[in-house]
């Protein structure tokens, strides 16, 4: 039994870009601003493919629409083999057409290992991208890439980075998160 062949739904053009407007639009009227803030890869290493040292040194303003507003997800607090373990993880959706409009010249789409500076009282810092799921709106009209981008993030664990993005809301991280000791020699 075939389907109506009055009916069709893969090229419609001017509803897809409905959508993307109407996503964009959700995400500007209830989101929040926040700093997309991409990580340079200087050396990686060619057995573990990893980068050895990460560098944060550009930022860009985007908006973000906040998936859980009541509490982090994640594993939460819980004790494993080596002590406590706190794993903050929060859901954000991003525009592609904002995001392309911001980085695309850079980036395809947002990538694994960036950073995001919110700059919330509550829950303000830094969070890493763990992963990035473009497969949520799966062909809604047709359309084969994403109206948009859902961000799964972790709060920022600082080992070692060059973090110089010249905001010092941003820079303080490494003064707060590293493992340094001052000496005063006389």
């Amino acid at each position: 039994m075939a389907t109506n062949k009055h009916f069709n739904l893969y090229h419609q053009k001017n509803e897809q870009k409905l959508i993307q407007t109407l996503i964009e639009e959700s995400v500007k009227i209830h989101g929040i601003d926040a700093v997309y803030i991409p990580r340079k890869q200087e050396k990686i290493d060619p057995i573990f493919r990893e980068d050895v040292l990460s560098h944060f040194d550009d930022y860009h303003f985007v908006e973000l629409y906040i998936k859980n507003i009541d509490s982090f997800d994640g594993d939460q607090d819980i004790f494993k083999k080596f002590g406590l373990q706190i794993n903050n993880q929060i859901t954000f959706s991003m525009s592609r057409s904002s995001f392309t409009k911001i980085l695309g010249k850079e980036f395809l789409r947002p990538r694994e290992g960036d950073l995001i500076y919110l700059p919330m009282s509550s829950a303000s810092g830094l969070y890493e991208i763990k992963f990035v799921n473009q497969t949520k709106d799966f062909f809604t009209l047709g359309r084969k890439v994403p109206y948009f981008y859902e961000l799964e993030m972790e709060k920022f664990k600082y080992s070692q980075e060059v973090i110089d993005t010249g905001v010092p809301d941003i820079d303080i991280v490494v003064d707060n998160s590293a493992y340094t000791i001052d000496l005063n020699l006389a």
